[in-house]
């Protein structure tokens, strides 16, 4: 016998309480007063035998039933014989905790299932067997080495959490075989509690794990569930105009062999999770379908969406996926020149022509007319209201900025705002010397030399056709070789001599090799310099169709278009934040991630932490950084950004696998494979340490017989009639 907390059985010194009362009552006597003892005296002598029976029954029965409880809260449990040497056995048991096994085709999931299973097969064990415990998640986790102590097991199995991710069974299986490699026992065996989803092995994964030395028990039998699903959600747009609606695509998918008619399909937009548009599809068997939900934003901005279907199926938690809806509302570009003009002469501004090309008709046309809105503020007048936000700053021949708006911009540059750099282009306009002050800041992409004057003009030759800002020219000319020129035709009559700092790529030369575009990216920051002005007395660029393409490719680019973003969206079981978010910031940056049940975790620079949570996570940028971050109307507050946490879909596929082609896949790898029919009879441990509770009602049922044994002798002793042999004899007053 054997107890699983020993230290209960100290309350056994708790029977010498009735022992001690029973004593104390027999001693303490009581003095009553007789006429006569004569008639006392028979009755003692006549129930003296009965009361000590009775005595002795009480006191037996509360003694018992305070060591009953006392061995009860010890939970006891029956020894096992010890096995012989030579039937020892080394069990690993693996764990299928992947997002499949939460599907609850009865009263319980699978994966509650699947630990009872092992918790049975658990209690068939005996010293000197071990086991241990791998879980599927995470390619192969262990939870438990082998061990001797079976308890310690058993409570590993009941403490291992469902997770939200996918799993990998081969990973899983190497790791039991990895436990199970300096095992010495007789039988050394694998036991599989798993659903055998047909996503999470393949036979040639199971193949080539290789000669496993142990053999494999499946402990589970799954049947196929029916199940639908929202596998993938979608923003078709990526601007929000007033009036336009917002369309969101859904896709649905019925794994099932029945076809599914009118499932609803509902839109929640906002913190509040407010029902903004419903539709109804039809699925086929087996089949998918993609449904168009439209709603009314009435801001751009980034908001948390949800997307759920009506129905009964087998999986109720991925029949709601989320995601992030990222509404860009006008990128506003900021465009930073020494002086500005007014009236006529404000075609002599260094940033009309740019201004033009990003909005031809400021103040005039609605949002959606131009994707960029431009705005044009004076070196001089630079400061951190008027860097408020901009999704790119262009510095067009500025060298008058103050050290202190030069510090902002940087601040900019490094949380993800795109700098671009052109030199002055009007006569006259003197040295470059922005360029050498942001090199200092470790920001410039290129060292700038002398100033080179062609009368005549020099053309562009080549460049990077790959990149972003070049989009638009795919498909132009060719050059000598049948190499790509997606290059705009011009030349330039005025430019500055370009020396690339490491780092840097060159993005287009000119006829005589020198750079004309030089591009940076550090971290978040990305810097686009121009070795030609954007003024017509320059460069015959702002000429020509291909400007307002060319200008309107950089600003994209520079303000990180969607497509360049950090996901908004992950599957269980990946880092969060996303590693884009985290870049420009330093190792000591303190910031905060918040789960979708609202536990906020405190994070240090570049710190990650796995989602194991479906919903939205929250990453907050510290006050001082709320500054450095893009606007566009964003929907939640400065320094916030969202991220939507859904489960694989691939594990909404509930189709199992065959158990018959899973073993031969391992009997492939020279592994040997036991039938489930052949796995000995279990005992789950949690049954067999259920002794406590029979040893606690057995308690309870003798403090019942002590009450009513005690209570019946006090009642018959107050109703017993009189017996005419204890009636004392009387004597008549006055009889002869």
């Amino acid at each position: 016998m054997s107890f699983e907390n020993p230290i209960f059985l100290l309350a056994l010194g708790a029977v010498a309480v009735p022992i001690l009362i029973h004593l104390i009552y027999r001693l303490r006597k009581r003095v009553v007063t007789f006429g006569s003892l004569r008639f006392l005296r028979a009755v003692v002598r006549r129930n003296r035998r009965r009361l000590r029976l009775r005595d002795a029954l009480l006191l037996a029965l509360r003694c018992a039933a305070v060591a009953l409880i006392a061995l009860g809260f010890a939970r006891p449990r029956a020894a096992t014989r010890p096995q012989a040497e030579s039937a020892r056995r080394d069990v690993v048991f693996v764990l299928d905790d992947s997002f499949s096994m939460s599907a609850s085709p009865g009263a319980r999931t699978l994966f509650e299932e699947a630990k009872s299973r092992i918790l049975a097969r658990l209690g068939s064990l005996a010293p000197p067997d071990r086991a241990g415990l791998v879980a599927v998640t995470g390619g192969g986790r262990i939870v438990s080495p082998l061990s001797s102590d079976l308890d310690a097991v058993a409570r590993a199995v009941r403490g291992v959490s469902q997770s939200c991710a996918g799993g990998e069974l081969a990973g899983a299986i190497r790791a039991a075989a990895g436990l199970l490699a300096s095992s010495d026992a007789p039988a050394r065996i694998v036991a599989l509690a798993s659903d055998l989803q047909r996503n999470s092995w393949t036979a040639g994964s199971l193949a080539a794990l290789g000669p496993l030395a142990a053999d494999c028990e499946l402990l589970l039998e799954p049947a196929e569930n029916p199940n639908l699903a929202v596998l993938g959600v979608e923003q078709a747009g990526e601007s929000w105009s007033v009036g336009e609606p917002v369309r969101v695509r859904a896709r649905v998918a019925n794994f099932g062999p029945a076809e599914r008619k009118g499932i609803g399909v509902l839109l929640r937009v906002g913190a509040e999770r407010r029902a903004r548009a419903s539709v109804t599809v039809d699925l086929a068997p087996w089949g998918e379908s993609v449904a168009e939900l439209a709603y009314l934003a009435t801001c751009g901005g980034e908001f948390p969406a949800a997307v759920e279907i009506t129905g009964r199926d087998a999986l109720a938690a991925d029949d709601v996926r989320h995601a992030v809806l990222r509404l860009r509302d006008r990128v506003r570009i900021l465009c930073v020149q020494d002086e500005l003009l007014g009236g006529k002469s404000r075609y002599l501004d260094e940033s009309y022509f740019v201004r033009m090309a990003l909005d031809p008709a400021p103040g005039g046309a609605g949002p959606g007319e131009s994707p960029f809105a431009a705005e044009a503020v004076e070196s001089r007048s630079v400061d951190a209201a008027s860097l408020r936000e901009p999704g790119a700053v262009f510095l067009l021949g500025a060298n008058l900025l103050s050290d202190a708006a030069l510090e902002e911009i940087a601040v900019l540059a490094r949380a993800g705002t795109g700098l671009f750099l052109a030199p002055p282009g009007q006569a006259g306009g003197g040295d470059w010397r922005l360029p050498g002050r942001l090199e200092r800041l470790g920001l410039a992409p290129a060292r700038v030399g002398r100033v080179i004057d062609y009368p005549e003009g020099i053309a562009l030759s080549a460049g990077d056709a790959s990149h972003p800002i070049w989009k638009a020219f795919a498909g132009g000319s060719t050059a000598e070789g049948g190499s790509s020129r997606p290059l705009p035709r011009f030349a330039a009559r005025r430019l500055y001599e370009l020396e690339p700092l490491e780092g840097s790529v060159v993005l287009a030369t000119f006829e005589n090799g020198r750079p004309a575009a030089v591009a940076r990216e550090m971290g978040r920051a990305r810097v686009l310099q121009l070795a030609f002005s954007l003024r017509p007395e320059s460069s015959e660029l702002p000429k020509r169709k291909a400007f307002v393409p060319f200008v309107h490719g950089a600003a994209a680019w520079l303000a990180r278009s969607p497509e360049r973003e950090p996901p908004a969206a992950v599957e269980a079981g990946s880092a969060v934040p996303p590693s884009g978010l985290l870049a420009g910031l330093s190792e000591g940056t303190r910031t905060e991630l918040v789960d979708p049940d609202g536990s906020t975790v405190a994070l240090g620079g570049l710190a990650q932490i796995v989602a194991d949570r479906l919903g939205i996570y929250t990453f907050r940028l510290p006050r001082s950084d709320e500054r450095a971050r893009r606007g566009g109307g964003s929907a939640v507050e400065p320094g916030v950004r969202l991220i939507a946490v859904n489960p694989p879909a691939a594990e909404s596929d509930l189709r199992r696998g065959s158990r018959e082609e899973f073993l031969a896949a391992l009997r492939a790898g020279r592994g040997e494979a036991v039938a489930p029919t052949e796995v000995p009879p279990a005992r789950d441990p949690g049954r067999a340490s259920r002794l406590w509770a029979v040893l606690i009602a057995l308690a309870g049922g003798m403090m019942l017989a002590e009450t009513l044994l005690a209570n019946r002798a006090l009642l018959g002793a107050q109703g017993a009639p009189e017996r005419p042999e204890d009636r004392a004899p009387r004597t008549e007053i006055g009889a002869p």
